[in-house]
């Protein structure tokens, strides 16, 4: 795989960060894309992926499906990382409320090292506070299922 972050020796984009991606569906509200990955060097398999946008009353939802292709068990990871503006030229006067028990801590490559709670760390973001100058470049995981408490971004 290409190196996307030569620096630290890292491919952490995949093979869909490229790729060309068509308008399947269209709504006022939702946008439904498609993309299909045939077997490449580094990942012999083939996979159809979709990912859909929905906006509502309570904020941006997305859904991704992967549909293996071929005839033998396809691994899959995916991972979002949106950049959403929040009307504010920088994030740290923003408070974010985020509902989850974990996060990965990561190496100086970037790459997770573990499982912690976010239970009294600078992580812990369920009661919401300011962002301030902290720097969140980490994966949470344990989160509650949405729309039960969703993420909430004020400012």
């Amino acid at each position: 795989m290409a190196l996307s972050e030569p620096e630290k020796h890292n491919a952490i984009h995949g093979f869909l960060r490229s790729r060309n991606w068509n308008l399947l569906h269209r709504t006022s509200n939702q946008a439904v894309v498609g993309t299909v990955l045939h077997p490449c060097m580094g990942y012999p398999f083939g996979l159809g992926v979709t990912v859909e946008y929905t906006l509502t009353g309570i904020g941006l939802s997305v859904t991704t499906t992967a549909t293996n292709l071929g005839d033998r068990p396809c691994p899959y990871g995916s991972g979002h990382h949106p950049y959403l503006t929040v009307g504010a030229e920088q994030i740290n006067p923003c408070s974010l409320q985020l509902q989850a028990d974990s996060w990965l801590p990561t190496d100086d490559r970037g790459l997770p090292r573990g499982v912690e709670s976010v239970d009294g760390s600078s992580y812990d973001f369920a009661q919401g506070r300011t962002i301030g100058d902290q720097n969140i470049d980490n994966t949470f995981t344990d989160l509650l299922p949405f729309p039960c408490v969703p993420p909430h971004w004020s400012r």
